[in-house]
Parts: C-alpha cells; sequence; structure tokens
C-alpha cells in the first residue's frame, strides 16, 4: 500500500464507493491529507471527480499536530458544471462553484456554491467567533450575488445538547451555532430533517 500520508488511493476510492451507494455527489472533507500526493492519486484513481484541497500554512502544524485542512470532491457530471474554486482561512475554508445552467429550476440562482468549513476547536470564544465572522462575510458576499449556498463540515460547535456525546456543549456554543444560522440566512438541515 501506497503511504498514508500520501493520499492513500484505496482508502479514498473505497470512501467515494460508499457515498456513491448512497447517491453521494458531492464530498466535503476537513482534516484531509492535503498534498499533491492526495491530489495527484485521486485525479489518478477517480478520474470522474474533480478534486479541490486546502491545507493550512505550514506553521500551524505544530500548533495544531497537523495543518488545519478542507477539501471538496465533486463528481464531474452529476454536481453540475464547475465554474470557480476557492480556499481560504488558512486551509478552514473550502469553496467549488457550479453553474445550474440557464434553465435553473431555483429561478433566480444560476450557481450553486459549496462551502467546506472546519471550525476552530479549544481556542478563546472570541477567536471562534472571529473566525466565523469571516465564513459569515464570505456568505453575505455570495447571497449578494444570489447563489445558492450549502454549508458543510465540522464546524467544532454542537447546536443543541444532543449533539454532544456527554450531553452538555461547550460554553457558548449553542449561541455561537444559532447566531450563524440568523446571520446567513442558512437552515439546519440535518436537524430538519432528523
Amino acid at each position: 500500500d501506497p503511504d498514508p500520508s500520501d493520499g492513500n488511493p484505496r482508502i479514498i476510492s473505497e470512501t467515494l464507493s460508499q457515498c456513491g451507494e448512497h447517491g453521494v455527489d458531492i464530498l466535503c472533507m476537513q482534516e484531509c491529507p492535503s498534498t499533491k500526493a492526495t491530489q495527484r492519486n485521486t485525479n489518478r484513481c477517480l478520474p470522474e471527480y474533480i478534486t479541490t484541497l486546502n491545507t493550512g500554512p505550514k506553521e500551524n502544524h505544530k500548533a495544531h499536530n497537523s495543518a488545519p485542512s478542507t477539501g471538496i470532491i465533486s463528481h464531474k457530471k452529476s454536481s453540475g458544471q464547475l465554474v470557480s474554486r476557492w480556499k481560504g482561512l488558512q486551509g478552514r475554508l473550502t469553496t467549488q462553484t457550479f453553474s445550474l445552467g440557464e434553465h435553473s429550476p431555483f429561478r433566480t440562482h444560476t450557481r450553486l456554491v459549496v462551502l467546506a468549513v472546519y471550525g476552530p476547536t479549544g481556542v478563546p470564544n472570541n477567536i471562534r467567533d472571529a473566525f466565523w465572522n469571516k465564513v459569515i462575510k464570505k456568505i453575505s458576499e455570495l447571497r449578494q450575488q444570489k447563489k445558492l449556498i450549502i454549508l458543510a463540515g465540522d464546524f467544532n460547535l454542537a447546536p443543541s445538547n444532543i449533539d454532544r456525546h456527554n450531553g452538555k456543549n461547550k460554553c457558548g456554543e449553542q449561541q455561537s451555532f444559532q447566531s450563524i444560522l440568523d446571520r446567513t440566512g442558512l437552515i439546519d438541515s440535518f436537524r430538519e430533517r432528523h
């Protein structure tokens, strides 16, 4: 087997095969090995997918024992035409923008933007809030451009006590999560469905 730090193509392929069985068109990832080798291996093993990987600066490796990273893997045909990608916030935010076509069923929206986020954890509330303010600013810019938005990933925030294994949220998590929804106009689709 190839070195896992190079983005083991067998593991990536198995993961995507499982997602394919469930009809997953777009996979958002956090803490993924965002190396050039991962990109090459994914492109070679999964030619029907487009991969965007984003890793933080190397100086973050020591502080976090790894670099904060996000990624999006999307199917070339079923996701729509990829028209742009964006990487930012020191590896913690990656986007892919898709064309929905002129005759989009969403009428005023001809673009869909998927954002993969990896929220900071173990930091003071003011640092966490500053990070989310930047994400909210990005979403507000996209909303002004009348784009449909999906925000996915590891927020490192629990919206309610049932979302924590011990049944207790950390200080301010519920308020921070609700503030993100309120300020962006997004809904918690998982909670809506479950």
